[in-house]
């Protein structure tokens, strides 16, 4: 059939109605993924795991396919035991769940560390948390905290820091973040992209990021990645303001993004269109 029979025929335009819905309901329908829901993992050892959707194994083992899962990483030195700095190697943290959302106890600190120091924070050291959306890629729209911590001392909120994993594959974090010093994530060729500083984050209100808009703290490129870095601020990672000179500490709540198509699924939506084109072109044969 050709273009100008299929036109006449009436599919057309409720075919591309449905590709174009089709397409912008895979592409860009928002999820929200809180802390709360990750349910797989455990909270014992420096350098564990939470995930949601995991086929859970022994002791809360991890195993994929995930929706996502998250870890934990610090500046803090632990072979001399003292405080790290931002241009101290990350090395691997606990992540452990809490009411306000993920905190973070770097290996200074110790296990299960009381009071306020688990919160991710730019305390002497900075700590970060790392999002694995497994092979799939999702936009970032926004970060939630559930938390301010005691030693934030920024009376108008928080800050962090987001960075997304842009290089070929998928990362070894062994050697795409441990052993690597801010300075190292953000050296033209390290696979890691900063997307941008965001400041004074409050409790449960959204913070919309990756917005791809440029200024002095963003760039100005919406990024889709299968691997975020959200940190406590450092300036140290990039940007033109300077905001060092009060401490930053908080509890991760929730993100909020939309998956990205893969090509397979636009390809089998388009087949599936032509599978359609194909029947009425048989039924108008027979009926001519």
């Amino acid at each position: 059939m050709k273009l100008a029979q299929f036109s006449k025929s009436g599919l057309l335009k409720p075919l591309l109605v449905i590709l174009l819905i089709g397409s912008a309901s895979i592409g860009h329908a928002s999820s929200t993924w809180n802390s709360s829901q990750f349910m797989c993992g455990n909270d014992t050892n420096f350098g564990n795991r939470w995930a949601i959707d995991s086929t859970c194994g022994s002791g809360n083992t991890i195993t994929p396919p995930y929706a996502v899962a998250a870890s934990a990483w610090s500046t803090a030195t632990t072979a001399t035991n003292s405080i790290g700095s931002s241009s101290t190697a990350f090395t691997t943290a606990q992540l452990k769940k809490y009411g306000g959302g993920f905190g973070v106890s770097n290996q200074d600190e110790t296990l299960n560390t009381p009071s306020d120091q688990h919160t991710a924070d730019n305390s002497a050291a900075v700590d970060l948390v790392a999002f694995d959306f497994g092979s799939t890629k999702v936009m970032l729209q926004s970060i939630t905290i559930g938390y301010i911590g005691d030693v934030n001392s920024d009376p108008n909120g928080s800050d962090l820091t987001l960075l997304a994993w842009t290089g070929a594959g998928a990362p070894d974090l062994t050697t795409a973040l441990q052993t690597k010093t801010i300075a190292n994530l953000v050296a033209v060729g390290s696979g890691w992209t900063w997307v941008g500083n965001y400041a004074n984050l409050t409790v449960d209100a959204a913070k919309n990021v990756n917005t791809g808009v440029a200024t002095t703290d963003t760039i100005g490129t919406k990024i889709s990645s299968s691997w975020w870095l959200v940190s406590a601020y450092s300036t140290a990672y990039s940007g033109s303001n300077d905001w060092n000179g009060v401490n930053d500490s908080f509890k991760i709540k929730s993100l909020t993004g939309s998956r990205v198509p893969e090509p397979g699924s636009l390809a089998l939506m388009a087949l599936g269109l032509l599978g359609v084109i194909g029947v009425q072109r048989r039924n108008n044969r027979r009926t001519t």
